[in-house]
């Protein structure tokens, strides 16, 4: 699963990964369009935009209270559209302020202003509001402001002081990983007996069906008619 994330996104999980971006959660994209019975795993990981200083960058502040209720709005949608789907919840990271500053300088210069429209205090809230709506709705969910800036050198999971750095993807992916495993056991995925690597055809997970054939099982004569025989059964 990649999170290259454009830190507020829907992530619609079929029987592959489809990444539905959005600004913020009152620019919810239209991604109710999956067949339901393809969908398994819906994670609603939103909050960096919303979490913006309202005077400082109006376009994408949404109200504390105004992005609760979204992401409730959003969590009665994946249940009407996708009602055997489960649900995790991703609250937004923390803001490393060093790091946006050298940002702000290097793409403003002389103009810039070192006023943050991003910062610890208001990603702690949000983050921590994701948190009380997955909670108060029995989702899990991944409080990533808490966890990330536990670490002791957290600023290598960011490039900018916003977007996530090669380890910082890799630690989101890591942390959703293991939640699916801890709190969705239908949803993980075993490795290969034999090589012990998940993304091969040995690799298992009982919530998701193979999609095709194994490589041996495909008449290399006709590989249509293995494939057409296999989305028949």
């Amino acid at each position: 699963m990649c999170i290259n994330v454009v830190l507020m996104c829907l992530i619609v999980v079929i029987l592959d990964t489809t990444a539905i971006g959005s600004s913020n959660t009152r620019k919810k994209s239209d991604v109710w369009t999956q067949p339901p019975q393809s969908v398994c795993l819906v994670v609603i990981f939103f909050g960096a935009n919303d979490a913006s200083c309202s005077t400082l960058n109006p376009r994408h502040h949404v109200p504390l209270s105004k992005f609760k209720s979204n992401l409730e709005e959003l969590v009665k949608l994946t249940r009407q559209h996708y009602s055997d789907a489960s649900i995790l919840m991703v609250g937004c990271p923390p803001v490393h302020h060093e790091q946006r500053i050298e940002f702000q300088k290097a793409k403003y210069g002389d103009k810039a202003t070192g006023d943050l429209e991003r910062n610890m205090g208001l990603s702690e809230k949000y983050s921590q509001a994701a948190e009380d709506v997955a909670q108060a709705l029995n989702i899990p969910c991944i409080n990533l402001w808490k966890i990330m800036s536990s670490q002791s050198d957290w600023g290598v999971f960011f490039y900018d002081g916003l977007h996530f750095s090669r380890e910082g993807n890799e630690f989101v992916g890591e942390k959703l990983v293991s939640m699916i495993n801890q709190t969705l056991p239908d949803l993980q995925v075993t490795p290969c007996p034999f090589t012990q690597q998940w993304a091969n055809s040995s690799s298992r997970c009982p919530s998701l069906p193979p999609r095709g054939p194994y490589h041996d099982e495909i008449d290399d004569k006709n590989p249509k008619a293995t494939f057409d025989k296999h989305e028949h059964h």
